[in-house]
C-alpha cells in the first residue's frame, strides 16, 4: 500500500517507544573517506578493514585491485552527535499531525551552505530533486509554490 511507512512506524510506536542514534563520520582525506564515489567505503576501525581484506581476498563483491587501497585507508571512527527518542504513542489515531507532515519539506540545502554545504556529486544532483520534490509537494497540497535554490 501507498502508506505502509505510516503503518509500519504506528505498528512500532504503539507498542513502544523508539530511539535511534545520529552518528556522523568525519573526513579525512580524499583516499580513506571520498565524497565524489558514493560506492567508496569509509572505514571506521580494526575490524571494519579485516572484513574488507577477508572479502577481498575470498573474490567476493569488489576486486582484488582494490586490497590495497583498503590497507592504506585511515578510519574516520563513527561519533555519535545525538540520540533520537521518540515516545510510545497512545490512541488509535497517532498522526492526528498528518496534513503538517505532508506540508512539511527537507532540503539540506536551506540554512548556511557555507559553514555546512553538502558535499559529493551525489548530494549535488539531489539538490534539484529535493527542490522538484517540494515544487511538487507545495502543488498537490494546494500550498504557495516558493523558490529556495540559490
Amino acid at each position: 500500500p501507498h502508506d505502509y511507512l505510516r503503518a509500519n512506524a504506528k505498528s512500532k510506536l504503539t507498542s513502544g517507544p523508539a530511539c535511534f542514534g545520529v552518528m556522523f563520520q568525519l573526513y579525512r582525506d580524499q583516499l580513506s573517506t571520498n565524497i565524489e564515489d558514493s560506492t567508496d567505503i569509509w572505514l571506521s576501525s580494526d575490524a571494519d578493514r579485516d572484513t574488507w581484506i577477508s572479502m577481498l581476498k575470498s573474490g567476493k563483491n569488489l576486486a582484488s585491485s582494490y586490497y590495497r587501497t583498503v590497507r592504506e585507508k585511515k578510519y574516520s571512527p563513527y561519533i555519535k552527535v545525538a540520540t533520537l527518542k521518540i515516545a510510545k504513542i497512545e490512541g488509535d489515531d497517532p498522526a492526528r499531525n498528518t496534513k503538517t507532515c505532508e506540508d512539511l519539506s527537507f532540503n539540506p540545502w536551506n540554512g548556511n551552505i557555507e559553514l555546512h554545504k553538502p558535499l559529493g556529486i551525489v548530494s549535488r544532483m539531489k539538490r534539484r530533486v529535493y527542490n522538484a520534490s517540494r515544487r511538487t509537494r507545495n502543488t498537490i497540497n494546494n500550498l504557495p509554490t516558493q523558490t529556495w535554490e540559490r
